[in-house]
């Protein structure tokens, strides 16, 4: 989403934490649709991850001229559409593999960790009843194991190091090496029913089962600052109607609701 997002005139990575800026506004006041849902986080306004790459069929930004009906922003808006079946059966697998070893180390690089990590992404949709009921699911599997380090630093007086003595102001912390880890899993359905030529409905479901070891907030420079053990469900539904009613009378409803929670 970002990277697409930042392809576009008058976006920046200018905001805090690299957040995203649009037109200049706060980078927590634009708006992030996934099939015209808000999937804007509530705590930075940045947009979750509340899709599957492979399952993507195009990204929409509006940085300017915008239209009225969207609310919720200043800066730009930002909508990213799914693939849905059609009346064939299609599907793709990807796998891409990484491996920190792989990379060569810069002068301060203290150790790296020889594991391979793997990402698996697959679709599949087609047609439930031809012309009439299409199905599309899609899902993304990803295991990262990698060696961080603490922020380097200078002390002030009655800081303690890793080992537990008493620095003065002044001395150096030394980073600190410690293993990461972190294990997602995507899953994606979507329905999609023509009940004439002129009404629609679409109902779609994604959620998101994450857990980190070792996980931190912000710039740390002791290992007491890591949370051993989080996870971060996230799920998002949604009913869709869009109907014809007459040659100059349209109709669009919506029902959406999204779930975030920070455990451990």
């Amino acid at each position: 989403y970002e990277a697409t997002v930042l392809l576009a005139p008058g976006v920046n990575a200018g905001g805090p934490n690299d957040n995203i800026v649009i037109s200049g506004a706060m980078s927590y006041d634009s708006l992030y649709l996934v099939n015209g849902m808000i999937v804007n986080e509530n705590l930075r306004g940045q947009p979750h991850d509340l899709y599957i790459e492979d399952a993507i069929e195009e990204t929409t930004v509006f940085s300017g001229g915008i239209s009225a009906e969207y609310g919720h922003f200043t800066g730009g808006v930002v909508n990213m559409l799914t693939k849905s079946g059609g009346n064939k059966f299609l599907g793709s697998f990807r796998a891409t593999l990484r491996n920190e070893s792989w990379t060569e180390p810069t002068p301060l690089t203290e150790e790296q960790e020889d594991k391979i990590n793997p990402t698996y992404a697959a679709t599949f949709g087609g047609p439930i009843l031809r012309d009439r009921l299409w199905f599309f699911t899609a899902g993304r599997y990803r295991d990262t194991s990698t060696i961080r380090q603490t922020n380097p630093g200078l002390a002030r007086t009655g800081d303690q190091d890793a080992a537990g003595n008493w620095l003065e102001s002044g001395d150096t912390i030394t980073p600190l090496t410690y293993p990461y880890s972190n294990e997602e899993t995507r899953l994606e359905a979507k329905l999609t029913w023509g009940i004439t030529p002129s009404h629609r409905l679409i109902g779609s479901y994604v959620d998101i089962d994450e857990e980190s070891i070792n996980s931190n907030y912000g710039t740390i420079m002791d290992l007491r600052s890591l949370y051993p053990a989080r996870t971060y469900p996230n799920t998002l539904m949604a009913l869709n109607y869009s109907g014809v009613l007459s040659d100059n009378f349209f109709l669009e409803a919506q029902w959406s609701q999204k779930e975030y929670t920070f455990l451990g």
